[in-house]
């Protein structure tokens, strides 16, 4: 592997239709595949070179390559057969905090000032604040307290005895 660090090519990219950065390898032996900001996580996701076996769920396929049917599927609702399956893939990492990806980056990337990497990062991370306030205040009931009066002991003693007084007259 080469000593610099500086393997990568930091650009702008677009991820599920949303503006994002993206860093590209610039040399065979960088220890990345790729590094993409993917705003709906809010996390920096790193993709190495280290493989690594997984299973997952995949569409169980016939002959012909079609996927099977289930028993469960209907017309308007499709579903599919499972299998598990053991795939050899690239072991992923993901950095959460906005000062570990901005590190990352200018650690790894050849170009870190030609991009406004830090102004998109902090755009889409205030963005997903904002939206998790909003979702916070309509998730919450409004709850109306009213104004309780004082209850004496008094009172309990009086409603008591009506109670008592009804029971008897019941009889």
């Amino acid at each position: 592997m080469s000593d610099n660090l500086k393997t990568m090519l930091l650009i702008t990219a677009n991820w599920q239709g949303a503006p994002t950065i993206q860093l590209i390898p610039l040399i065979s032996d960088c220890p990345y595949v790729e590094v993409i900001f993917v705003p709906q996580m809010r996390a920096l996701m790193i993709v190495s070179k280290i493989k690594e076996h997984r299973y997952s769920m995949v569409d169980k396929l016939n002959d012909d390559g079609e996927r099977l049917r289930s028993s469960r599927s209907t017309k308007d609702v499709p579903d599919f057969k499972k299998q598990r399956v053991l795939l050899e893939s690239f072991h992923e990492y993901s950095i959460l905090s906005q000062k570990e990806m901005e590190t990352f980056i200018e650690t790894i990337a050849q170009n870190p000032n030609g991009i406004p990497y830090v102004a998109i990062i902090d755009g889409w991370l205030k963005l997903a604040k904002e939206a998790d306030i909003k979702k916070e205040s309509e998730a919450r009931p409004m709850t109306i307290v009213p104004d309780q009066p004082d209850i004496q002991k008094s009172d309990i003693q009086d409603s008591d005895e009506i109670s008592q007084t009804e029971v008897v007259s019941e009889r």
